[in-house]
């Protein structure tokens, strides 16, 4: 399994794996603290399941910034 990130901003989309901190972090650990570092940094972070949620912020002069993370 592994965690992804999705981002759209200004209709343009990139997508990533995210490499774990340590060798023993599960990915679910990895989630939250994508998440919890999210909301530190003032993003908006909804989760929309157990193992996935929603990132967003307005960001580069004031372009909607959407970030989705799931693992998979």
């Amino acid at each position: 399994m592994a965690v992804y990130c999705r981002q759209l901003a200004d209709g343009e989309q990139q997508e990533y794996v995210i490499a774990p901190h340590s060798d023993d972090q599960t990915d679910i650990e990895l989630l939250a603290v994508k998440a919890a570092g999210a909301r530190d940094k003032g993003w908006t972070v909804e989760w929309t399941a157990q193992t996935t949620f929603v990132a967003k912020k307005l960001r580069w002069g004031g372009i909607d910034c959407v970030r989705t993370f799931w693992v998979e």
